[in-house]
């Protein structure tokens, strides 16, 4: 058994290592950090930042150590975990509530008495989770006996498939920092996303906070500095001794969809930078709206096709149901061209989700004149024309390539 593990291990290792040696060119020459003298049309004139979207999930099973340090290997400006909680309160890395999706929980007998029909609270409202198991029903413990599935989309290799188990936020923090410690302490961000917090808090009513107040306690205790008086104590991993040397801590953005969690960890830190997520709620996307994040937010990110389609067509391709009149109140949908100026000019940054790999179309979907899934590289320019000043991407070299690309044709028409 253990050279059958070892053996894997070795395929993984030397499959990915041959990826990554292909990607060397573009890693070293798309680096954000060598263009700081040429001007993008971003907020701030420097290259629009790329967030490795749940680690890199092209090549490996989301969420697992291996798509995080692959991330960070390939030069991701920021890594995404996505949180939730266990029964025993233990923040885990996964997208869903339910499991089934991702893991191979099917194949396990022991646990099928807890598959079923659970209610939650999703994007503001009431949902059933049907024919399923749900995370927080399971231990830390129980959930490492379970392992973590690739999708078969688009072009990703398979070769992965259940060998991870679901990673801890812990596991996340140390993964992303042992990158860190050996490439000399390079500042790699981490852009972690608290999934559906008030249904967590409903669970865990000890507090009113709970989900966060956990998410705090994590980041503080591997010595993240959370406000003007805390001291970075960042720490990498060396050596498969596990010996240990200090590293900068590297940037940190609060992500999140839920507006009264993000407006409470706002309350609670000074350092961070805050990142309110918009999709279903959209209501926020009239000037009032975007007001209202900017006076406690410092990024605005938004699903993709408002700053294509528009907004009321992602509305009619979703099938939701809108307050006229209040929409009117608020000031009424931006349009695509003006989601970016506006934001800016409220001293908001702007962000967009996702970017997938040129072989295959983001999950979400979009409306009828959908830009995703188009050339990957027209899509992209299509963003950074507009100011966009970051993004979340899947197969992050070939998205470092894209923007190494558009910086070259600003380079040269200066």
């Amino acid at each position: 058994m253990h050279l059958i593990a070892s053996a894997s291990a070795s395929f993984v290792t030397l499959l990915v290592i041959s990826f990554i040696v292909l990607s060397l060119p573009v890693l070293i020459s798309g680096s954000a950090n060598d263009a700081a003298d040429r001007v993008w049309p971003t907020k701030d004139g420097s290259p629009p930042k790329l967030y490795g979207h749940c680690g890199e999930r092209f090549l490996m099973p989301e969420h697992t150590v291996a798509s995080y340090e692959i991330a960070a290997i390939e030069g991701a400006d920021y890594v995404e975990p996505d949180l939730v909680l266990t029964k025993d309160g233990i923040l885990v890395c996964y997208h869903d509530l339910a499991m089934k999706r991702a893991t191979n929980v099917a194949d396990h007998p022991e646990f099928a008495d807890r598959r079923g029909n659970h209610s939650v609270y999703k994007d503001g409202k009431p949902d059933v989770v049907v024919d399923d198991w749900l995370i927080i029903h399971f231990t830390l413990d129980e959930l490492k006996t379970l392992k973590v599935k690739q999708q078969p989309d688009g072009v990703r290799p398979l070769y992965f498939n259940e060998l991870f188990s679901i990673a801890t936020f812990q596991e996340f923090i140390d993964a992303v920092h042992k990158v860190s410690a050996k490439e000399n302490g390079r500042a790699i961000g981490i852009i972690p996303e608290l999934k559906h917090p008030f249904f967590h808090n409903f669970v865990f009513n000890s507090s009113e906070n709970f989900m966060e107040e956990e998410y705090l306690n994590v980041l503080r205790s591997n010595g993240f500095p959370l406000t003007q008086s805390d001291e970075g104590k960042c720490k990498g991993v060396v050596d498969s001794q596990g010996s240990t040397k200090d590293i900068p801590c590297g940037p940190l953005i609060f992500q999140g969809f839920d507006k009264p969690s993000q407006q409470y960890l706002a309350q609670q830190i000074t350092l961070p930078e805050i990142m309110m997520n918009v999709h279903p709620d959209v209501y926020l996307l009239t000037p009032k709206g975007i007001q209202e994040i900017a006076n406690f937010s410092d990024y605005l990110c938004i699903w993709k096709e408002f700053m294509y389609t528009g907004v009321e067509a992602e509305i009619s391709y979703r099938g939701w149901q809108v307050d006229a009149d209040l929409v009117s109140q608020m000031g009424g949908f931006l349009l695509p061209h003006q989601f970016v100026p506006f934001g800016h000019s409220l001293g908001l940054k702007m962000s967009l989700f996702t970017i997938p790999d040129s072989r295959e179309h983001s999950q979400r979907g979009c409306a009828v004149e959908c830009m995703d899934g188009l050339d990957r590289k027209n899509e992209m320019f299509y963003y950074f024309d507009m100011g966009i000043d970051s993004m979340f991407v899947e197969n992050v070299p070939e998205a470092m390539r894209i923007r190494l690309e558009y910086e070259s044709l600003l380079k040269n028409n200066l």
